[in-house]
């Protein structure tokens, strides 16, 4: 029983009862707990008083410790992310440049501002990709080639390939999405179910080698066994996608994204690496064309060095 004589005070009144409860096996046994009541223990009063000055004290400092935690802790967090600004922790970068030359996995780059650049190539070497343009003169057998389109059941294209890409295999083991860029297949762009009948028309994409090219425009692909009948466009667009350092030439143009140690910025481990220039591969006006194929040749004698990075380019060599 509580009992409030004014906002100050509070008496809490005690009551003690000794209460005892006999064994329930055979009924009628149980004692009462009047029978057991104590009789000198009369109940007393227990008085409790309250400040409500130091009561609000009190709450006053649990609710600023509260709000200070909140204010030092994110602090705190921030200041111990491994990526936040500091000796040893990674730093972002993205750069623009001219490549001055190639060795040992190693490019140096110029950047647009005029530093030089120490770039290790990337771990993935598909993210590694020299890119130009190319003429239907380039074109030659056993070339590796990539395109998509819509074909029918029978292999027919039901229109005219606008792009094609010429590629050379890369080293080293390949997942899933790789495999179907590098490995020769017909690989289904949207998959059917299980259940259902594969389509009688399907966009799909297209890895093989060049088997020739006659005069309509219509370009021979093998893939695996299989030969595939593909008609290009008039304006078809022949893009030089290498994972290697075979056609890069000095100045060529080089974009960079990877990071760097802190204070270290001039070192960077590249995550993506493309390198683009302006020469046309295969143009008839090009002089050097016979020479640029010769090289092409030759190139994948040096191939793997160029993968791994223990080869020397010998356009970019010092």
């Amino acid at each position: 029983m509580i009992v409030c004589r004014s906002r100050c005070q509070v008496r809490v009144f005690h009551r003690v009862q000794a209460v005892y409860l006999g064994k329930t096996s055979t009924p009628g046994r149980q004692r009462r707990a009047e029978d057991l009541q104590c009789p000198g223990l009369a109940p007393q009063p227990l008085e409790i008083t309250v400040n409500p000055t130091c009561t609000a004290r009190r709450w006053f400092v649990l609710i600023a410790m509260a709000f200070m935690s909140l204010i030092v802790c994110p602090s705190i967090a921030s200041a111990q992310k491994p990526d936040a600004p500091g000796v040893g922790s990674n730093m972002i970068t993205n750069f623009k440049g001219k490549l001055v030359s190639f060795k040992r996995g190693i490019l140096v780059v110029t950047t647009d501002e005029g530093t030089q650049m120490n770039v290790a190539l990337p771990d993935d070497i598909a993210s590694f990709v020299f890119v130009a343009e190319a003429k239907p003169a380039f074109l030659q057998r056993g070339m590796f080639v990539r395109f998509s389109g819509s074909f029918n059941q029978a292999g027919m294209a039901q229109s005219p390939i606008r792009k094609v890409e010429i590629f050379q295999p890369v080293a080293g083991k390949l997942n899933g999405h790789q495999r179907e860029a590098f490995v020769p297949g017909i690989y289904p762009v949207n998959r059917p179910k299980a259940a259902e009948p594969p389509p009688q028309v399907a966009d799909v994409k297209v890895v093989g080698n060049i088997m020739g090219m006659d005069a309509s425009g219509v370009m021979g692909v093998m893939i695996g066994k299989q030969p595939l009948q593909v008609p290009l466009a008039p304006d078809v667009r022949l893009e030089l996608r290498f994972n290697n350092m075979s056609l890069a030439e000095e100045g060529d143009s080089v974009s960079v994204a990877g990071f760097y140690q802190a204070g270290d910025e001039t070192n960077v481990k590249a995550s993506r690496i493309t390198i683009t220039t302006s020469r046309v591969y295969g143009e008839a006006t090009e002089g050097n064309s016979k020479s640029t194929r010769k090289r092409t040749r030759s190139s994948r004698k040096k191939t793997d060095d160029a993968d791994t990075g223990n080869g020397e380019n010998p356009d970019t060599a010092p």
